[in-house]
């Protein structure tokens, strides 16, 4: 660790001594290879410009966001003879947790969207969780999908009362398909109105074409 910290800070002060800052960049193989100094005075991507140490070391001390140490663990416990089954239950709980206080109080149709996509990730968790075989001393694993599951039934019953929501377990591509239809032809039959009005008996009259005429039959 103290290497690498070494490492780091002395490549830097060799980029801080031979490339001037905001200058020109220095040619390595003509331009495909050049050499420029910038800075970054946040952190990842310049987030916290300006932000004093202080901030800088809370936002550092925080915890790692479940979508990156969640699948680590499972692929841990899907693949490693002593997988870190406690580490994973501890994990687990929390993310349970973090789904049951972030899913709105009240809905309405400001937080139904939000709510529609916690109970999405529930069920797909729900759904990945139970794939797996925990140990005889990791049985509250279990536990905390069963309660996921009960969380995720509640939700959907007060999610269904919103038209037009589709349940985790089913294929919403069908009813997609059968709206998207639905809003065709009527896009359809506008377009028809607005291009022939009169829905072809001006030509009609001009060629004395007959009204019942099977060549050129009535628009809908």
């Amino acid at each position: 660790m103290a290497a690498a910290l070494a490492a780091d800070q002395a490549s830097k002060a060799l980029v801080r001594l031979a490339l001037p800052e905001g200058g020109r960049s220095v040619r390595l193989l003509g331009d495909i290879l050049m050499l420029r100094q910038c800075r970054n005075p946040g952190i990842s991507f310049g987030l916290f410009k300006g932000g004093s140490p202080a901030v800088l070391i809370i936002i550092a001390a925080l915890p790692v966001a479940e979508p990156v140490v969640l699948p680590t663990l499972v692929l841990q416990a899907e693949t490693l003879p002593q997988a870190p089954w406690d580490r994973l239950q501890e994990e687990w709980a929390a993310t349970v947790n973090r789904l049951r206080d972030l899913f709105p109080v009240r809905l309405d149709a400001g937080s139904f969207p939000l709510a529609r996509s916690l109970a999405r990730r529930a069920f797909i968790l729900a759904r990945r969780f139970a794939t797996l075989t925990p140990p005889p001393n990791a049985q509250a694993f279990l536990e905390h999908v069963t309660r996921l599951k009960t969380l995720l039934s509640e939700w959907e019953t007060r999610l269904s009362a919103f038209p037009g929501y589709i349940r985790c377990d089913e294929n919403p591509l069908p009813r997609q398909a059968a709206e998207h239809r639905l809003q065709q032809e009527a896009a359809k039959a506008k377009l028809l109105g607005i291009a022939d009005p009169r829905q072809a008996s001006f030509w009609k009259s001009v060629w004395s074409v007959p009204e019942n005429s099977p060549y050129f039959p009535a628009q809908p």
